[in-house]
C-alpha cells in the first residue's frame, strides 16, 4: 500500500511536469501527418450516444495505430479493453473506455510525436504512470470535465527479463516475466485488431481472476458516466477547455 500513498503525494508535481513539456512539444513541432484526413471522424455515422461514444474512442486508438505504424513505438491492448477483446471480441457491452499499455520507452517515443495528434485530441497526464488522449469534443464524465479518452498505463522495465506495471485494481504493482508480455499477437477488437500481450491469460487472470465469468446483473454498468452526463459535440466545436485540464 505504500505505493498508493507515494503516488498520491508525488501526483501534482508528476503532472505538472508533463503538462509543461506536453505544451513545450506541441508547441514547437511542425505537423506533417494529417491524422484527421488518414483517419477520419465518423461520430456522427452512428445513431445512438453510447455508439458515438465508443466510436469517439476507437478513432482515437487508430489515431495512436496510425502513429505507431510509421514510428518507432508499440503499445498494447490493457485492462478491460483486453479483457473485452478475449471475451467479447470488442467492448464489454457495458463499458465504454478504451484502455492501452505502453512501456516507458515506447511512451518516451510517442510523446515526442504527440505534437502530430490533431487539434481536438490531447495528451494529457492524470496520475503516476497514467495518461490520456481525450477528445475534446465530448464530455463523459460526471463530473463534466472529461472527454472521451484512451487511457495508457505505462509499464516499467524491471532489469532484463521483467515487466511491471501499477494494477489499478489492487492498488499494487504486478511484476512479471517479460515472455508474458512479448512478442505482442494480434487480438480482433471491434471488427479490427490491435496488439495484445502473448500471454494475455495471465495478465488477465491476475488482475481480474475468473475474467470469463460474468459479473452480477446489477454490476454491469459504466463506471465513468450514464446518459445524463454524455454529451457529444460536431467534431472541432470544443466542450472540454484544454486550458482547464493542467
Amino acid at each position: 500500500m505504500l505505493a498508493k500513498y507515494y503516488r498520491r503525494a508525488y501526483k501534482p508535481f508528476h503532472n505538472k511536469a508533463f503538462v509543461k513539456r506536453i505544451r513545450k512539444i506541441r508547441s514547437e513541432g511542425s505537423r506533417s501527418i494529417d491524422l484527421d484526413a488518414l483517419v477520419p471522424d465518423t461520430r456522427y455515422s452512428v445513431e445512438t450516444v453510447d455508439l458515438q461514444v465508443k466510436n469517439i474512442g476507437i478513432r482515437i486508438l487508430n489515431v495512436i495505430k496510425e502513429l505507431a505504424k510509421e514510428n518507432d513505438f508499440d503499445f498494447s491492448l490493457a485492462y478491460g479493453t483486453l479483457l473485452g477483446a478475449v471475451r467479447h471480441k470488442g467492448f464489454i457491452p457495458w463499458d465504454d473506455d478504451i484502455d492501452i499499455f505502453m512501456t516507458k520507452s515506447d511512451f518516451n517515443a510517442f510523446m515526442k510525436l504527440s505534437y502530430q495528434l490533431p487539434n481536438n485530441l490531447l495528451l494529457m497526464p492524470m496520475d503516476v504512470g497514467f495518461f490520456k488522449v481525450m477528445d475534446l469534443s465530448s464530455i463523459i464524465s460526471f463530473d463534466g470535465k472529461r472527454g472521451v479518452a484512451v487511457d495508457i498505463f505505462i509499464v516499467s522495465e524491471k532489469g532484463e527479463s521483467q515487466l511491471s506495471f501499477y494494477n489499478v485494481h489492487t492498488l499494487r504493482h504486478l511484476v512479471f516475466e517479460k515472455e508474458k508480455y512479448y512478442p505482442l499477437q494480434m487480438l480482433d477488437f471491434e471488427k479490427t485488431q490491435f496488439n495484445g500481450p502473448i500471454n494475455y491469460d495471465y495478465l488477465l487472470s491476475r488482475v481480474y481472476g475468473d475474467y470469463m465469468k460474468l459479473p452480477p446483473v446489477e454490476q454491469r454498468v459504466s463506471q465513468h458516466g450514464d446518459d445524463s452526463s454524455i454529451r457529444i459535440n460536431e467534431y472541432g466545436k470544443h466542450l472540454v477547455n484544454a486550458n482547464d485540464l493542467s
